[in-house]
Parts: C-alpha cells; sequence; structure tokens
C-alpha cells in the first residue's frame, strides 16, 4: 500500500517552510492587487 501524504504529517518544521514560503510569494501578490484596486478607485 502507497503511504500518501496523509500518512505521514509533516513536520513542524516543513510547516513552517511552506508557510514562509506562501507569505514570500502570495502576500506581496495580495498586496499589490489591493494597492491597484485603492489606486483605481482614487482615478475615478
Amino acid at each position: 500500500m502507497e503511504r500518501t501524504v496523509l500518512d505521514n504529517p509533516p513536520s513542524e518544521e516543513t510547516k513552517l517552510r511552506m508557510v514562509e514560503f506562501f507569505m514570500k510569494t502570495s502576500i506581496p501578490r495580495i498586496l499589490e492587487e489591493e494597492r491597484k484596486e485603492k489606486l483605481d478607485k482614487e482615478g475615478e
């Protein structure tokens, strides 16, 4: 039987790395989107 990710949950360190990676990649993008929306509203 194959072991899935659920059978072997990631360690705390791995989780932290994933969260850190998510923060570095996704948060700036989200902030950039919000900033653009605000600029569009102010420009009207």
